[in-house]
């Protein structure tokens, strides 16, 4: 029966642990099944659009696909080192990020590669670095710093968003001396965004829109090939054989795809007919593959990839993550301007900006930096679902944020401190159930081992517990000498070591 007791005692610890501590899942992996397929499709793709291309410029029909599988592995690489590292990191140091991405963007300028007229590219030995991709991802964790600092100030001052002026002007000079018009749009829209999730003003938005569309007004004119490419977008079918020809092939492409499609590895605009079919146009061979449902299909799937990435943001704003929160809205939103923009542009529904596809495109820097700001993404749910949520009843603002991205430091601290609080719960059940064996001669039959279930079910520490039973003991012992008998030892006092005061 004692040993049937301890049992019970055991098991319904067990079962209370159960039902207190309910085991979640470690991340999203809706969300890493749907980026498993996207990469999936995108590679197919790749290869299938880069075939003509590849056999003429390498003699192997697999070159493009080769390097992108190659740039895949590498980001595949970099994102899991980058899904380690606490977001308290990228908070502290965003700063010196934002002089790293200055250094690059200057380097750039100074020996990087020229291709088609314009300074992106750092050579490397697989594939050309883009480091104004890595600027996107560096504006995003900068954006979100300065808006958990001044979060007060943005939503009353317009000095606040103002300040911003200085570091991002610096930043869109260098992009546009490259010149890369279109990451500086990118750059903007996704800057934008941001402060209106944090809550800015709707005045604060049109003291930032009214130069940025006075200045873009401005550098269209000023550029021949942005003057070109607008004229192309109002009237696509002026010069067919010139400036026009790239977009009404492209239009060709998803024209020829129909409904459903003329089938994988059979498109013909990719052979030599659209240029740059396997980067900026390979929307339009997968529509020409695919036909209108593929279309509707990769839509689908981007659109479940932003949704997933804006609930983790809302989760992790939520529980108090309020850096990680605005980080994760930025990836988002930066994933879904971009493939809005490229998708627009193969349609003919926005001038053409040399943009990529994000995950699908032909491109071993975005596909590196895409990849790696995933990893941040799938780093702040980690940290949303396993921490705590700040501690904001006597912090706010910064200090609270910062205290809550602290934690993440000591991952395993959590873990140890709940096997060290089962661990004495388990030890405390043992030394009830000794004391109920040799207290059951000299007490009422069941009297402590009531006790001490009704204790457990009060959830009372074990603390507490020694001391209940050390005052009983001591009222017992009391009785007992007025009536001049012997103290009963129906309670024991656990086991404890002992201190510097039971000396003194």
């Amino acid at each position: 029966m004692k040993v049937e007791n301890s049992q019970q005692l055991n098991l319904s610890f067990e079962e209370k642990l159960n039902q207190t501590v309910k085991p979640q899942m470690t991340m999203d992996y809706w969300l890493l099944a749907a980026l498993a397929c996207l990469l999936a499709l995108g590679s197919m793709m790749v290869f299938s659009s880069s075939i003509a291309l590849a056999e003429n410029n390498f003699g192997d029909s697999f070159a493009y696909l080769k390097r992108q599988l190659i740039a895949m592995a590498l980001g595949l690489m970099v994102a899991y080192v980058t899904f380690y590292i606490p977001m308290h990191f990228w908070k502290k140091n965003r700063g010196y990020l934002l002089l790293l991405g200055y250094v690059l963007l200057i380097a750039v300028l100074i020996i990087g590669t020229e291709i088609n007229g314009s300074k992106r590219w750092l050579p490397l030995p697989f594939f050309n670095f883009q480091p104004s991709e890595l600027m996107k991802l560096i504006a995003i964790i900068f954006m979100a710093g300065f808006l958990i600092k001044h979060h007060s100030e943005v939503s009353a001052r317009v000095t606040a968003v103002l300040r911003l002026a200085i570091p991002f002007a610096l930043m869109g000079i260098l992009l546009l001396l490259e010149p890369d018009f279109g990451a500086t749009f990118v750059i903007i829209a996704v800057l934008a965004i941001m402060l209106f999730i944090a809550g800015a003003p709707l005045k604060h938005f049109l003291i930032i829109l009214l130069p940025s569309t006075a200045l873009a007004v401005v550098l269209i004119n000023n550029a021949q090939y942005r003057l070109t490419r607008v004229q192309s977008f109002m009237n696509p079918w002026d010069d067919p054989f010139g400036s026009d020809y790239q977009l009404i092939q492209s239009l060709l492409a998803h024209g020829q795809g129909g409904w459903t499609g003329v089938g994988l590895g059979e498109s013909v605009q990719k052979l030599s007919y659209l240029p740059e079919a396997h980067t900026d146009y390979i929307f339009s061979i997968f529509g020409e593959e695919f036909g209108v449902v593929g279309v509707i299909a990769l839509i689908a799937l981007y659109a479940f990839i932003i949704l997933r990435i804006f609930l983790i943001a809302a989760q992790a704003m939520k529980k108090g993550h309020s850096f990680g929160g605005l980080i994760a809205y930025g990836i988002g939103s930066w994933i879904a301007v971009q493939a809005v923009i490229n998708m627009s542009v193969t349609l003919g529904l926005a001038p053409s900006k040399g943009l990529t596809l994000p995950l699908f495109s032909y491109g071993g820097s975005s596909m590196l930096i895409f990849l790696s700001a995933l990893a941040i993404v799938f780093r702040i749910d980690y940290e949303a679902r396993h921490y705590p949520p700040a501690r904001l009843t006597k912090q706010s603002g910064d200090n609270a944020d910062e205290d809550s991205d602290k934690t993440s430091d000591k991952p395993s601290e959590l873990a140890n401190v709940n096997a060290k609080d089962q661990k004495s719960a388990s030890m405390e059940s043992k030394r009830n159930n000794h004391a109920d064996q040799s207290s059951s001669t000299k007490s009422p039959a069941g009297k402590h081992s009531t006790d001490s279930k009704q204790l457990d079910s009060e959830g009372v520490t074990p603390k507490k517990r020694r001391r209940i039973f050390s005052n009983r003991k001591n009222v017992q012992s009391e009785a007992a000498e007025k009536s001049g008998s012997k103290p009963e030892s129906s309670v024991r006092e656990p086991i404890r070591k002992r201190s510097k005061r039971d000396f003194r």
